[in-house]
């Protein structure tokens, strides 16, 4: 087995090809995501792209507790939601490790 360096840090290689590299990356990559529950994830997407919190079975309380975790922010005006900095920054970390950014 050859050892070498990698951007992720030290990382085996072997005849597997680099899985092991691949998949030290992937869980270092993993604990850069927020520990957010499904639910809160699915809130995040929803207000990024404005579909509706009720039509995907998502409480009006739940929304709330977002918006007091600082993750979204609700305008009472208009009864819309928007990302906070912080919301944003969580969804692109799940995008990310997802591989989809």
């Amino acid at each position: 087995m050859i050892v070498h360096k990698t951007v992720q840090g030290l990382a085996a290689r072997s005849r597997d090809g680099g899985v092991r590299e691949k998949l030290a990356a992937r869980v270092a990559m993993a604990k850069t995501t927020p520990p957010l529950t499904a639910q809160e994830r699915v809130i995040l997407f929803c207000t990024a792209t404005g579909v509706s919190h009720a039509a995907v079975g998502i409480t009006a309380h739940a929304m709330q507790s977002m918006a007091i975790k600082g993750f979204i922010v609700h305008d009472r005006e208009s009864g819309a939601y928007a990302l906070r900095d912080s919301g944003r920054a969580a969804l692109l970390a799940i995008l990310g490790d997802a591989g989809l950014t």
